[in-house]
């Protein structure tokens, strides 16, 4: 394991805005990922006529 030797700067505006833009991306396609197993599982459960 690195360690660092000496004060470790805090990530830039930049670098958080990246990592919050790539949490939200999975959020919505884990998201979108769950929609599309219920609307499936929604529409199995529909009785064909």
């Amino acid at each position: 394991m690195d360690r660092a030797s000496g004060p470790v700067q805090p990530p830039g505006s930049t670098e958080l805005m990246a990592t919050a833009a790539e949490i939200v991306s999975e959020l919505a396609k884990a998201g979108v990922s769950s929609g599309e197993r219920l609307l499936k599982d929604l529409l199995g459960r529909l009785p064909l006529s």
